[in-house]
């Protein structure tokens, strides 16, 4: 009996991985005289079984050779495996504070790894994005865990993981103002406003606003404003560590003239003008 030569077929999965993944080998042998002897080779170097330990970036030249009963050999196709590097995934726009509803533009995009790639984002183990940017604006206060997953082509899975602390919003809890004069001239010109804040992220910046219009910025929650005579409109906005700002509802305060003393100044300066008329008369 004079059986064909024998042939054989290997193929794997696929010919693009990551480095520390593996590669398994499957033959196909046929022909000859049966049972085979098979033996595998990695870049010329002969392997103890089927699989392919893919250690490190580069090529893998994957071959094998068959040895039937009767000692008769045959070579295998050749197959070329490129192992890349293993993937990166990288985020942009997270921060590890906020304040309720402040937005966090969040980017993943990955380098090296085997592209096409696959992205998710899940916030508090819920799947909320399959897109490459998400926009994050949190209306409720708490503690969120976002997680990026990378997939690329190759199988290889990256995820980061990451704590956002939500802080409620800034609140003017208290605004009051003192009235004083710094001339007997009115009745009150200097006017100090006072600003109790909660919640937010401290430090706070007070942004002081007269009739409109900013006219200082200080670390301080109080501030005295010089008041022209009429009524004039007091505001201050808050800006928290984070950026997030509240305006306080306006005050308005009016302003006049001391009457009473003006009138009494007029009519010492009246008697005073009298006498002297009067002097003056006498001494003709």
């Amino acid at each position: 009996t004079v059986n064909p030569d024998p042939v054989i077929v290997i193929s794997v999965p696929r010919t693009a991985y990551d480095a520390g993944q593996t590669a398994i080998i499957s033959s196909a042998p046929s022909l000859g005289t049966p049972p085979y002897t098979i033996t595998y080779y990695v870049n010329g170097s002969q392997i103890g079984n089927k699989t392919v330990l893919l250690t490190a970036p580069g090529k893998y030249i994957i071959t094998a050779k068959l040895t039937d009963a009767l000692g008769y050999q045959a070579s295998s196709n050749t197959i070329i495996i490129t192992v890349n590097p293993d993937p990166i995934l990288n985020v942009s726009g997270i921060k590890g504070l906020l304040d309720a509803n402040m937005k966090l533009n969040i980017s993943m995009w990955a380098s090296l790894g085997t592209a096409p790639y696959s992205f998710s984002l899940y916030i508090n183990g819920t799947k909320v994005s399959s897109s490459q940017s998400y926009m994050f604006s949190p209306a409720v206060s708490g503690t969120y865990i976002l997680k990026a997953v990378l997939n690329d082509s190759a199988g290889y899975l990256i995820t980061k993981s990451f704590t956002v602390k939500v802080n409620p919003d800034p609140v003017v809890t208290n605004l009051t103002y003192y009235l004083s004069s710094n001339n007997i001239f009115y009745t009150s010109n200097i006017a100090r406003l006072n600003v109790s804040v909660k919640e937010g992220t401290p430090p706070y910046n007070y942004s002081w606003y007269l009739n409109g219009k900013q006219i200082a910025t200080t670390s301080a929650p109080t501030y005295s404003y010089s008041l022209s005579v009429g009524q004039n409109t007091l505001q201050v906005k808050v800006t928290d560590s984070l950026g997030y700002s509240v305006e306080s509802q306006p005050v308005t305060v009016s302003i006049s003239y001391n009457y009473d003393v003006i009138g009494g100044l007029v009519a010492i300066i009246a008697i005073v003008a009298i006498a002297i008329t009067i002097i003056v008369k006498r001494k003709r």
